[in-house]
């Protein structure tokens, strides 16, 4: 004989089995989520993909990398140097999503994507007055404000999405 409870908490759903067995009762669970989670995961997913593939550009090719960003090349050895370190500051962040990614309901991935949100208006903010003050116009510019944008967006729509929801019988 088994018996299936069904619980609902934050949009998630549990299902727990009570079956009768040879060593006696035993109680097993199998967690399953719904379709509000995906919008957040893919998220959590997309910003792990930008952030790493842009992290290990500036890494691996610096000069290269802020040349595409803002044109100019960097003169100084310092500036290559700083590059790299914003290179691994991007890797990191991009690790964070990956790791989150799976418990994108969390009260720690809603903090995780709060910070990403204003990661995303300070390099908006950043670039743009690149560009408008300074004049720098590297080919690259204009389409990671356009992202940056979108992922700033996206991530306030994920943030502002209702996480508790009346539990339905």
């Amino acid at each position: 004989m088994t018996i299936t409870l069904r619980t609902r908490y934050r949009q998630n759903c549990r299902i727990y089995k009570f079956a009768a067995g040879r060593n006696g009762p035993r109680l097993t669970e199998q967690a399953t989520s719904t379709w509000e989670e995906a919008p957040t995961k893919i998220l959590l997913i997309v910003k792990s993909a930008v952030e790493v593939l842009a992290g290990l550009a500036l890494v691996l090719f610096p000069l290269l990398t802020v040349s595409v960003l803002l044109g100019p090349r960097l003169a100084e050895p310092v500036g290559v140097a700083l590059a790299r370190v914003a290179g691994v500051a991007l890797l990191t962040l991009g690790i964070a999503c990956w790791l989150a990614r799976n418990e994108s309901q969390s009260r720690a991935s809603r903090g995780l994507i709060a910070a990403l949100f204003f990661y995303d208006v300070a390099i908006v903010t950043i670039l743009l007055s690149a560009r408008l003050r300074a004049g720098l116009s590297g080919i690259g510019l204009l389409p990671a404000v356009v992202l940056h944008s979108g992922l700033g967006v996206w991530s306030l729509l994920c943030l502002r999405k209702e996480t508790y929801s009346p539990v339905q019988g």
